[in-house]
């Protein structure tokens, strides 16, 4: 189901209230099966880019400001702020991006 949307086709658009996904999405979630699945895989492995890459594909825009990489989306109140940690992600802003997502159904 491909439903682009209004803000700047970045976002996907919603019916009755779900959010609809992209194509790009069900080939993005292969892609990353650590980040996707909520498998018992441990948060302190998610590599920095995949998750990037995630959001991006679920429609978040991203912008820099020193280390820090600040996601926003329209129609999600909370911004995501990650951080590299080497060449992974902090565990805890993974948890919290997974809380996000679940929040507003976008997993």
């Amino acid at each position: 189901m491909a439903l682009y949307a209004v803000e700047e086709n970045r976002s996907y658009g919603t019916k009755n209230g779900v959010c609809l996904e992209s194509d790009a999405d069900a080939e993005f979630s292969s892609a990353v099966p650590g980040v996707w699945d909520q498998r018992k895989e441990s948060d302190a492995n998610i590599r920095f880019d995949d998750i990037c890459q995630l959001l991006q594909a679920k429609g978040f825009r991203m912008r820099v400001s020193g280390s820090h990489h600040i996601f926003t989306k329209f129609g999600v109140m909370e911004r995501i702020n990650l951080q590299r940690e080497g060449s992974k992600a902090k565990p805890y802003q993974i948890r919290q991006v997974r809380k996000i997502l679940a929040q507003y159904k976008l997993l």
